[in-house]
């Protein structure tokens, strides 16, 4: 049986049993729709992105895709609030690569721009 691969802590699992595990990242802004939600003071439809690591490793044979969101942005935000946004993505993205790093998964390391 295959295991279902859904996590970036199931590839780091893999490497420290000692498989040879190496990946790539594209980095996306994926549009959405935020639907009315009172009581997340969302009072009408609004569009927003999220920030999107899609994952792709190879570890035995096998290819594995993890996808992961970072960060969800309103383009109705100020300046410094998508600044704000872009550095949270960036820091959770940096914690990711060092998490797989010490594992030893080599990934080229991209930023959201």
């Amino acid at each position: 049986m295959i295991p279902v691969i859904c996590r970036l802590e199931d590839l780091i699992q893999m490497a420290q049993e000692g498989k040879k595990v190496e990946g790539d990242v594209v980095l996306h802004k994926i549009p959405i729709s935020l639907k009315i939600h009172p009581e997340a003071g969302i009072t009408e439809d609004q569009e927003a992105f999220l920030l999107n690591a899609a994952y792709r490793f190879h570890a035995e044979g096998m290819t594995y895709s993890v996808s992961k969101n970072y960060v969800t942005v309103l383009p109705t935000a100020s300046v410094d609030v998508a600044h704000s946004n872009r550095a949270i993505a960036n820091d959770r993205l940096k914690a990711d690569y060092k998490r797989l790093s010490t594992a030893g998964i080599s990934v080229g390391k991209k930023y959201f721009e």
